[in-house]
């Protein structure tokens, strides 16, 4: 079965089964792309990842998101070279925080 034959939520469905969790990546947004970088966030097997990938040097760097008490969400959001990531405590949803990351130093 191709994925990118489905509709939308059909593609949704297939890929939030257990099964398909640890084989595709969805949910690829917060694209970005310059002289020298293209940069993306996707999710894959519940964890929440940032590429980075050079175009001069034809290599990419992949960065998970972890923080074991808390849960990251996966809108992040980037600009001026800085990643906006959003964090929830998995034991008070009411006072979410912001993680500022410099994504120049990745």
């Amino acid at each position: 079965m191709e994925v990118k034959e489905l509709d939308i939520y059909d593609a949704i469905e297939f890929t939030n089964k257990t099964e398909n969790k640890n084989k595709y990546a969805t949910f690829v947004r917060c694209v970005s792309e310059d002289k020298l970088y293209l940069r993306f966030i996707f999710l894959f097997n519940d964890g929440v990842y940032f590429v980075k990938y050079n175009k001069r040097e034809g290599r990419a760097k992949t960065y998970k998101f972890v923080c074991d008490l808390e849960t990251i969400e996966p809108i992040i959001y980037l600009h001026n070279n800085n990643l906006t990531v959003p964090v929830n405590s998995l034991e008070d949803s009411s006072n979410p925080s912001l993680a500022i990351i410099d994504e120049s130093l990745l």
